[in-house]
């Protein structure tokens, strides 16, 4: 499973998911500066980023 962590929510979060748990790659809107995008612009980050191809 792969997750975006909210940009209002530290991105120690994605850090600890990312040690805690195998199957969950966790990344923090911060990280890839989508901390001010727009939820459309962020589901199409995720989209393009997390679709197989």
């Amino acid at each position: 499973m792969k997750i975006i962590i909210d940009a209002q929510i530290s991105p120690a979060i994605a850090t600890w998911i990312n040690r805690t748990f195998d199957d969950i790659q966790a990344i923090s809107a911060r990280s890839v500066e989508l901390q001010f995008a727009k939820d459309s612009v962020i589901y199409a980050y995720a989209k393009e980023t997390f679709t197989p191809k």
